[in-house]
């Protein structure tokens, strides 16, 4: 209802409405700058009041009778020709010299002073204008896009959880080229068409299926393929040496070094784990303080335990029996019990 109300609006006073994307406030920065101020001020009152609306009048009265920086004049001066008075104004003395004769001069020479207002406005505004796209530039990064390039379009999720949510959806194939700054994408699965898309929501897509060519950039020579090419070349070699000799010989494979996992010294120990005659016992007839059980195993119809002694390294581990075992050991083990091992 409200767009209707403001076209009809807008073809009563002969204006020409122009729109901008979705997502790009920068287009539209004379308005959107104005909201963003008006939310600044409004948001102190919000915390404990609700009826916000009733704050609007004195904070919009507020941002008319200041100055812009960009403009270095407030929209009141602009409008009226001269700053507002308050109150609390200091009144300044009257110059009755330069008071006009007459209204004609009066109107003449308000009239050129609006028009010299408005002429430095205009001018402040260009000046302003052509700074700010100095300073967006420096941090912009330049996107070149060319018909038929898959990109992802970024999008503003909402609601519950919304850091865990994808922030670009896609991707998509860039349909038209609109303008410098507008792309048309079309979806590659439902062929959907997405009209107008600023720049600054798209980011390329390196995409290997359904088009596995070299995409964006060219492939770079690893490691592994310097080795392939070396291996190539040593067999095409050996291959034309063997034709003319007519002899075969057997060519050794190039390949990389790997390194080899191999189990913990305490299971490849012949003398620790596979032999089963020798354990320990204490020989005062005390109990053996043990700080972790390594390995389990039956020998003979008992069990014996392979133990990491208190205050002895890993690699001294030794095969204790059952009886051996005090009443901390036997929670150590029914809380953490070892693996069992053949």
């Amino acid at each position: 209802m409200i767009g209707k109300c403001t076209k009809e609006i807008c073809r009563l006073l002969d204006i020409k409405q122009q729109f901008t994307p979705s997502f790009t406030h920068h287009c539209l920065g004379t308005c959107e700058r104005s909201h963003r101020t008006l939310a600044e001020r409004i948001t102190p009152y919000l915390l404990n009041n609700t009826n916000w609306e009733d704050f609007i009048p004195s904070i919009v009265f507020s941002m008319n009778n200041s100055v812009n920086e960009g403009t270095k004049y407030s929209p009141f001066e602009i409008i009226y020709g001269q700053r507002p008075s308050f109150p609390l104004s200091c009144v300044s003395k009257t110059a009755f010299s330069e008071i006009p004769k007459d209204y004609h001069n009066y109107i003449r020479e308000f009239a050129d002073k609006l028009e010299f207002i408005r002429k430095q406005v205009r001018e402040n505004s260009e000046k302003s204008k052509i700074s700010m796209i100095e300073r967006a530039n420096q941090k912009a990064h330049n996107l070149s896009l060319e018909k038929g390039d898959y990109v992802y379009l970024g999008k503003d999720p909402r609601g519950a959880g919304q850091k865990f949510k994808l922030k670009h959806a896609g991707p998509y194939l860039i349909h038209q080229i609109d303008s410098p700054h507008l792309y048309s994408l079309m979806d590659p699965n439902t062929n959907k068409i997405i009209p107008k898309v600023h720049i600054n929501r798209l980011k390329p897509a390196y995409i290997r299926v359904p088009n596995p060519c070299e995409y964006f950039m060219d492939r770079v020579i690893n490691k592994q393929d310097t080795v392939d090419t070396a291996s190539a070349s040593h067999d095409n070699l050996i291959s034309e040496q063997s034709s003319t000799n007519n002899e075969i010989q057997e060519v050794p494979n190039l390949r990389r070094s790997t390194r080899q996992r191999q189990k913990p010294i305490r299971f490849r120990d012949d003398y620790l784990v596979t032999s089963g005659t020798e354990t320990s016992s204490a020989s005062d007839g005390t109990l053996l303080k043990v700080k972790r059980f390594l390995a389990k195993k039956n020998h003979d119809g008992n069990t014996r335990y392979l133990a990491h002694l208190i205050g002895e390294p890993a690699q001294n581990a030794i095969w204790i029996e059952d009886n051996q075992l005090g009443p901390k050991a036997r929670a150590l083990l029914k809380s953490r019990p070892p693996p069992i091992i053949p």
